[in-house]
């Protein structure tokens, strides 16, 4: 549950469509749909909400760094 919400707080700020993030992750060679994606940014109560792991959360915050940094 915390790391859908840091996923989120952190798409909103960066205003990242959910294609973003899945390219952010193609680059690391971590498969994520857009259906994955969607379903990681959902409220937690919502039934179609999916539990984003750490290795997901991880790929994603180290190759936006990176990409930041270019």
């Amino acid at each position: 549950m915390q790391n859908n919400y840091v996923l989120r707080s952190v798409r909103y700020m960066l205003d990242l469509s959910d294609g973003h993030i899945v390219d952010i992750m193609k680059l690391a060679d971590f498969t994520a749909t857009k259906e994955q994606v969607n379903q990681w940014l959902k409220k937690d109560d919502d039934p179609a909400f999916v539990e984003c792991d750490d290795m997901a959360l991880g790929t994603f915050f180290k190759w936006a760094y990176l990409l930041s940094s270019w």
